[in-house]
Order: structure tokens, then C-alpha cells, then sequence
């Protein structure tokens, strides 16, 4: 979600809660990702890089993740979901 636009984080948000967490850590921060979605405030790496523990530390999980959106997703749903390039901003 932090990696993409926000046609991602609505994607995601529309199937899925924090409820679905066992980590509670990762709930929270999905929380608070679409809390700031819904408020149209900016989401990126660099405004999660500069918040409080444990967010730095779970930025520094996801950006060097192994995984990323299927290429064939597109061909399955109809939407394509680019990787933002900019996100440090």
C-alpha cells in the first residue's frame, strides 16, 4: 500500500480490515493508512520513515520486500496498479 497509488490502498481497503491482522503491530498500521487515506492526507515511505516506533522499522520490511503485484493481475480484474516512483515525497 505504501509502494503504490491510492487506487491500491482503496483496492485493498475495500477487502480488507485490521481485523484480519494477527500482528497487532500490522494492524495498526493498516489503520492507520487508511484512516490517513480516508482523510487525503499523503501516505508514503518518508511520512511513515519519520513517525513514531514501530512504524521505521516496519517501512524498512516492506520497502525491502520480495513480492509485488502480479503481473497478470490487470488481465484478471481490469486495473493495472503501477508502483508509485516517488516515494520519499
Amino acid at each position: 500500500m505504501l509502494l503504490y497509488d491510492r487506487d491500491m490502498i482503496d483496492y485493498i481497503g475495500s477487502y480488507c480490515s485490521e481485523t484480519q491482522f494477527s500482528d497487532e503491530q500490522l494492524a495498526s498500521f493498516y489503520a492507520d493508512i487508511i484512516s490517513r487515506y480516508k482523510q487525503e492526507e499523503t501516505i508514503t515511505v518518508d511520512v511513515y520513515s519519520h513517525k513514531e516506533h514501530p512504524y521505521p522499522e516496519l517501512v524498512g520490511e516492506i520497502v525491502m520486500q520480495q513480492h509485488d503485484v502480479s503481473e497478470r493481475h490487470a488481465e484478471k480484474v481490469g486495473v493495472e496498479y503501477k508502483r508509485d516512483k516517488n516515494t520519499r515525497s
